[in-house]
């Protein structure tokens, strides 16, 4: 249901940016993003409640674990596919597989309609950098993927091959590169997990970040814009929690479980 209704209205938004002029098409930045977060559950008859790991108390906690594909357009944000992620029963799969399949159910739609998906950037944090993802977008036609580095991640840069950890150390950034507003280094890497990709080495907060990049080749900018949008999914799940108090309603059911975030994506307006 989520992604028929939010979907009608973001091919609204797609087609009225996709008519504008290309520096219109370039603020906008249409991005794709996909995270997940934990929606702390202490009800013990309450569905879907598992131990799943807390950034925000650094600890396994009992709750629900919540996976979102939504899609940035401009300032305005939109979930396209949300979907409860269970650990219990032979049934159920890894996040990767549900993730593939909540994908193939937005893709089919928006191909019914017309509009190709696969033409605008899809992100992703580290945690979910791994081979069987690039190779699977990349077999469904996406034609730029971008994934926050971890620093263990090995790669040959420059005929050196080491950590992103180790090559932070020896990489100069450069500064007031074009449209850049940050420190910047680009380079192509060999990687013996995900092949060969371009990494981004740019500088955030007094810290050194990684940006993998795979598919068609970006500029500097570009990938720096690109990931910007990224924050929207932050921002949804910020709204969710922290303005409709999604982890304030609790029903009991599988059903029960989708009605509490249903009703609060409603309450949001659905972007």
């Amino acid at each position: 249901m989520l992604v028929e209704i939010a979907g009608v209205m973001v091919i609204e938004h797609i087609q009225d940016t996709e008519s504008k002029s290309y520096a219109t098409k370039s603020r906008h930045r249409i991005t794709i993003s996909v995270d997940d977060t934990v929606l702390a559950r202490y009800g013990k008859r309450l569905p879907y409640g598992s131990r799943w790991w807390s950034k925000k108390q650094n600890a396994a906690i009992r709750s629900q674990n919540v996976l979102a594909i939504t899609i940035k357009i401009g300032d305005r944000i939109f979930p396209l596919n949300i979907l409860l992620i269970g650990k219990q029963g032979r049934g159920n799969m890894d996040k990767p597989s549900y993730f593939a399949s909540m994908l193939q159910e937005v893709l089919d739609f928006f191909d019914a309609k017309g509009v190709n998906l696969r033409a605008y950037p899809i992100t992703f944090d580290s945690w979910y950098g791994s081979h069987k993802l690039i190779e699977m977008l990349t077999e469904q036609g996406f034609e730029s993927i971008l994934i926050h580095g971890k620093n263990n991640y090995v790669m040959t840069i420059d005929k050196r091959c080491a950590k992103l950890s180790v090559h932070k150390k020896s990489v100069t950034l450069c500064e007031n590169q074009w449209g850049c507003d940050k420190q910047v280094y680009r380079v192509s890497a060999e990687s013996p997990t995900f092949g060969s990709l371009v990494v981004l080495f740019f500088s955030d907060m007094g810290k050194m970040r990684t940006m993998m990049v795979f598919g068609k080749a970006l500029r500097s900018c570009e990938i720096l814009k690109i990931w910007g949008q990224h924050h929207g999914i932050e921002q949804f799940w910020r709204m969710m929690k922290s303005n409709v108090k999604c982890s304030k309603m609790s029903l009991e059911s599988r059903e029960g479980a989708y009605a509490s975030v249903g009703v609060k994506v409603g309450v949001l307006g659905i972007g």
